[in-house]
């Protein structure tokens, strides 16, 4: 993943099959009647997420989570958790750094149309199609949760698909145009990666 993670930032990556870790007893409560599945999701996510903060000098014994399910953070950090059906990461920063992360895996695989009209505005559509290249369905989707998580966290502002526009380039970089709020004094960095079988995308913010 050379290249991709940002200066100043920890991350942990992992295989959800072997993630082995024991939650805080408060992390439980939230999967106690959880599926087998979202609980080894649920974990691992939990296991990056410490191992990141552990990195980055900031240890933690818990991180639990808001009412819209997105994680409480230790004072002073910012981060973000992800996961696919394989792998979970999570990428932490002091908010010195950076006011908001995003961080979204998924599996590299093609999408249905009717999935992609569904994320996407009439322009991105087009490029997609146009190019012929199926990893990019699941790319501008991923780009754009990992746009909703950051905005989110640094500004508070929630945003819908529509509300955002994907511009990909060819150095594993994207940027955004938001169509819908006046997004101003903000520094975006946009990056992704095109794996084997994932798809990692990744937004920062810093405030001007």
């Amino acid at each position: 993943m050379t290249g991709f993670f940002p200066e100043n930032t920890a991350y942990a990556l992992c295989r959800i099959s072997q993630s082995k870790h024991n939650l805080h007893s408060d992390e439980e409560n939230y999967i106690s009647k959880a599926s087998e599945k979202r609980r080894r999701e649920f974990v691992a996510g939990r296991q990056c997420a410490k191992l990141a903060c552990n990195l980055l000098g900031s240890p933690t014994e818990k991180i639990l989570r808001n009412p819209d399910r997105s994680p409480i953070w230790p004072e002073n950090i910012v981060g973000s958790i992800s996961h696919s059906n394989h792998v979970s990461g999570a990428i932490v920063s002091y908010n010195q750094y950076y006011a908001g992360l995003g961080l979204d895996i998924e599996k590299n695989h093609p999408l249905k149309d009717s999935v992609i009209e569904y994320f996407t505005n009439p322009e991105e559509y087009r490029y997609i199609k146009k190019s012929g290249y199926d990893y990019l369905g699941p790319l501008f989707f991923s780009a754009k949760e990992s746009v909703y998580k950051c905005i989110s966290q640094a500004l508070n502002i929630k945003l819908n698909f529509s509300d955002i526009s994907i511009n990909i380039d060819d150095q594993n970089t994207y940027s955004v145009v938001f169509k819908k709020h006046e997004i101003k004094n903000v520094n975006f960095i946009g990056r992704y990666k095109v794996k084997k079988f994932h798809i990692y995308s990744l937004a920062a913010t810093t405030i001007c």
